[in-house]
């Protein structure tokens, strides 16, 4: 049996689950991991055992996977593998977007690498950012950046790169780095 981090089997779950052509949560996730990891599939390593009826398993806490979910979604790793996620009002169900850029396989992004930043080499930063605005509607600056981690960008830069694109605005604010970035016409 493999042994695996629970990163590593968070996205192998999320393979199993995307190749399922369903809508999906966090919880989903958590469910899957346990599902694989009490049939043999794998083992993760560090994971404390229970047992129950003589039968031994692993725990997978939720609120470790729910976490892992949230960092692959912020680092951008779900967004570029072709996900894409709503709140339903309890919580967030990920789903396949039409034209997916790149998908995850156990880690490993398939056709171009995923940066750490989770990030795909062949995406424009512009495209990123645009990408990044049309799924919240805005953002700062400086939530900008936060985004871009990794690509070792100043707000400055960032601001910049932003004039020149015919879909974005910014909304200047007194603190340079909480200037609103906006779809244009908004």
């Amino acid at each position: 049996m493999n042994t695996i981090s629970l990163n590593t089997a968070v996205l192998v779950a999320i393979q199993s689950l995307v190749a399922s052509q369903k809508s999906f949560s966090a919880h989903d996730v958590t469910k899957k991991i346990r599902e694989l990891s009490n049939s043999g599939q794998f083992s993760i390593a560090n994971a404390d055992t229970q047992e129950l009826d003589g039968v031994e398993y692993e725990v997978i806490e939720h609120s470790d996977v729910r976490s892992i979910v949230e960092e692959l979604w912020v680092s951008g790793v779900c967004e570029y593998s072709g996900l894409a996620r709503k709140f339903n009002g309890q919580f967030y169900e990920y789903f396949l977007e039409d034209k997916p850029r790149v998908s995850v396989t156990a880690g490993v992004a398939q056709p171009s690498p995923v940066s750490p930043a989770g990030y795909s080499p062949k995406i424009p930063v512009i495209q990123k950012i645009e990408d990044y605005i049309h799924n919240r509607g805005s953002a700062s600056l400086k939530q900008v950046q936060s985004r871009l981690k990794g690509l070792n960008l100043t707000c400055q830069d960032i601001g910049k790169i932003i004039q020149s694109s015919d879909k974005l605005a910014l909304k200047s604010h007194a603190i340079y780095s909480l200037s609103e970035v906006v779809p244009v016409g908004k």
